[in-house]
């Protein structure tokens, strides 16, 4: 069990990122477990997780396709420029990690590699958590098991 204070002193800052630099299992065997039970579901379902992520978490169409002679689910965009999907969407994570004065593990999804409208991102769920005691982070890339999409981890403890 780890508490926000542990997480605090594991994070550095990487081009004015948040980072967790931490090779401890930050979830406990129950969840890792289905964790990877889900990610494998996904793998097999989807053409990627990242797709997954962006029909479930972003509001994507979701098309299938045969790959190696199976149907496949992948995302889809049939939206216009006037009517877009989020650049960013704030979701409870499904696979908390093991917290002791944490009530909440938030995930925030972040659809774009561009440094200002990441760090506008987070400024703008900062403001949601201004008056708790929080922490936020992104995982470093070894430690991603989504790589293609930014996203980092907010703890909060009200």
């Amino acid at each position: 069990m780890f508490n926000l204070e542990y997480f605090r002193s594991k994070i550095d800052e990487v081009d004015g990122i948040p980072t967790l630099k931490s090779s401890d299992d930050l979830r406990s065997p129950e969840v890792k477990r289905d964790y990877k039970e889900s990610l494998v579901i996904i793998k097999k379902e989807w053409v990627s997780v990242e797709d997954y992520i962006l029909v479930k978490k972003f509001g994507y169409d979701c098309l299938h396709t045969t790959r190696k002679a199976k149907l496949t689910k992948y995302a889809f965009s049939q939206k216009t420029e006037n009517d877009t999907y989020p650049i960013s969407v704030l979701k409870k994570s499904d696979f908390k990690y093991s917290l002791i004065d944490c009530d909440f593990h938030y995930i925030l999804w972040v659809n774009s590699n561009d440094t200002q409208v990441i760090k506008k991102a987070l400024e703008i769920q900062k403001a949601k958590f201004a008056g708790t005691n929080y922490v936020y982070f992104q995982n470093e890339p070894k430690n991603q098991s989504v790589k293609r999409l930014t996203h980092f981890h907010f703890l909060c403890k009200l």
